[in-house]
């Protein structure tokens, strides 16, 4: 019996060994890491049980640590989409509130009297930069379920600052309505573009909170824009001024993958 005893003690150890060796030797054993990306990207670092690890690491156990979110890729992604939408959306309303400051100007330039001005200048340009806006809005938005969102915007945006960067060439009326009418093409295109995006990217319960963040560049650019305007001597440098970032912001946008 003592025997009996001695070859059953002597199993137990092999098997124990045994068990032992399978659980060192396998490659997943360091660390197992588990990221949720619905609570902030909040991760824990989960290490082997203590008998393995003390055998790994001579008794070297790991307390569960914070995932740092600086170095997600998706949370960086994030920020850079609505950085850049934010700066996007203020340098299209800026270019909206150009001409206000300067409608005299421009009238005497073109020779119009004041009836004139406040017709042509004040009246049919925005009348067809918003009658023209308003359809391409509802158009951009329709092509947004079906086409790549980055070239889309990144088009709209071309477009529209080509247009601004237009107006401060212009030798007559004709040719700044037309240049006017082609801004309003990339502020009415935006919108659909931007809210559909940054609905893909963040759940339901934030997704008040970041469009609100990115539509306050409406009232800023507005406010910058009539800022510039007012207070330059030329009424078309501020043209100039306002298109090269807009031009720059529609190259950015390309490089932006749909999510």
């Amino acid at each position: 019996s003592h025997q009996q005893i001695t070859i059953s003690h002597s199993i137990m150890v092999v098997l124990l060994n045994r068990s032992l060796l399978l659980q060192t030797t396998s490659t997943d054993v360091p660390m197992l890491i588990k990221q949720n990306e619905e609570k902030n990207c909040f991760a824990y670092k989960v290490q082997p049980p203590a008998h393995v690890s003390t055998i790994i690491k001579g008794g070297d156990t790991s307390v569960p640590q914070k995932h740092n979110c600086l170095k997600c890729p998706k949370i960086s992604q994030k920020c850079w989409i609505v950085t850049l939408y934010f700066i996007t959306i203020t340098v299209l309303f800026m270019d909206m509130n150009l001409m206000a400051p300067n409608l005299t100007t421009i009238a005497e330039e073109f020779g119009m009297s004041d009836d004139e001005r406040d017709v042509k200048l004040g009246g049919l340009i925005a009348l067809g930069f918003f009658f023209v806006g308003a359809p391409v809005s509802f158009l951009v938005g329709w092509l947004a379920d079906s086409v790549n969102r980055s070239p889309l915007f990144a088009a709209t945006v071309l477009v529209g600052e080509l247009g601004c960067l237009g107006s401060a060439f212009v030798n007559s009326y004709p040719q700044l309505y037309v240049c006017r009418v082609l801004t309003g093409i990339s502020v009415g295109g935006a919108i659909p573009v931007i809210y559909s995006v940054l609905g893909d990217l963040y759940p339901a319960n934030k997704r008040s909170a970041i469009s609100a963040v990115v539509t306050t560049g409406t009232g800023i650019g507005l406010g910058i824009g009539q800022i510039i305007a007012g207070s330059m001597t030329s009424w078309r440098l501020p043209f100039i001024i306002v298109a090269v970032p807009g031009l720059i912001c529609s190259v950015l946008l390309l490089g932006i993958e749909d999510p």
